[in-house]
């Protein structure tokens, strides 16, 4: 286990990613002529309209280190509060969110999978849509869970939707 002044430091350290997060996601800049203009000088597109910072850090060539070295896209965050780790778990956080929530739906759908158990005494070839080679693999290595056989080299995300869709009509008569 880990040492109680390890553990601390660690929950030390995520209550000031979740402060600096919701900072960040909170401050708004408006598109004056001061942002416009260091926006312009950063080499980054100027506002049409009011943003929050975690905006302008979604911007591929954006980061909290030019945020930081520019008052007027930088709001009233003062960074230098926060420790290097933290503005960049902040940083990692913001821009990488989309990656981080498709891949949550993903695993979702892959727990769901693998929840809906292929009967033994399946007969395969009587399911409309299952291509010949499908049915080998599937004769051959008797998955227990549509989820072990989306993870099965050669089968396709059609074949498993046809097999859930199947295997849900099935259940539901």
């Amino acid at each position: 286990l880990l040492p109680e002044k390890y553990f601390q430091h660690f929950q030390q350290k995520q209550k000031e990613i979740t402060r600096l997060s919701g900072i960040v996601k909170a401050e708004r800049i408006t598109p004056n002529k001061a942002v416009q203009t260091e926006l312009k000088k950063l080499g980054e597109a100027p506002l049409k309209t009011a943003a929050k910072v975690s905006d302008l850090l979604k911007r591929p060539k954006m980061n909290i280190d030019r945020l930081r070295g520019s008052e007027s896209i930088s709001g009233s965050i003062d960074w230098n509060y926060y420790s290097p780790v933290v503005r960049e778990q902040v940083e990692i956080n913001i821009k990488y969110a989309g990656y981080l929530a498709r891949q949550d739906q993903e695993l979702k759908h892959i727990n769901q999978l693998d929840r809906i158990e292929i009967p033994d005494n399946l007969h395969l070839s009587g399911i409309p849509g299952l291509s010949r080679e499908v049915i080998e693999i599937l004769d051959k290595l008797k998955p227990g869970t549509l989820g072990q056989a989306s993870r099965i080299t050669g089968m396709t995300p059609a074949a498993i939707t046809i097999l859930r869709v199947y295997l849900r009509t099935k259940q539901a008569a």
